[in-house]
């Protein structure tokens, strides 16, 4: 029976799952909210993928969001996303925010390119993550994906989420 082969782009989220798989590994403090979550993610600007998480009432709203999606800059495919977690009545940065941890990868008309690598870890509430690959003139369509995930330094479990930006075309 021949091994059954992945499509690019599901390859791509079952390598960034991986990567960030052992990041959710924290204990909710005893009597931890158990009717909402803690925390949700905000991707107005980029289009969540199938596993993110977005559910309303949450106090804190980690907002998602890519600069220029992906362009070509110095022989590099370039992409830049941030993570910015606020308090949803006044905005303010959530000084509970331990880390953000960030994975981005680029596709090119529907094939991984190497390489796909996590970012350095964000220590606070907000912060960004630029990545690249080298780009070797093809044009055709490209798109980046991120998989983020957000732990809090006061004991209530990780928030995860998986996030792909719209795409573009490169000429």
């Amino acid at each position: 029976m021949k091994p059954r082969r992945l499509p690019p782009l599901r390859r791509l989220l079952a390598v960034l799952a991986a990567a960030t798989a052992g990041l959710a590994l924290v204990v909710a403090p005893a009597g931890a909210q158990a009717a909402s979550p803690r925390a949700v993610f905000s991707a107005a600007a980029a289009k969540p993928a199938p596993i993110s998480v977005n559910v309303a009432g949450a106090p804190i709203r980690c907002d998602v969001s890519y600069g220029n999606d992906v362009t070509v800059s110095g022989g590099f495919l370039n992409v830049t996303w941030a993570v910015a977690c606020r308090w949803t009545d006044d905005g303010q940065l959530a000084s509970e925010t331990d880390a953000i941890f960030m994975t981005v990868g680029i596709a090119q008309r529907g094939v991984i390119l190497a390489p796909v690598l996590p970012c350095p870890v964000i220590i606070g509430a907000a912060g960004t993550c630029n990545h690249r690959v080298p780009f070797d003139g093809t044009s055709g369509r490209v798109q980046s994906i991120m998989d983020a995930v957000v732990t809090w330094n006061d004991g209530y479990p990780p928030i995860r989420g998986r996030f792909l930006s719209p795409g573009s075309i490169i000429t």
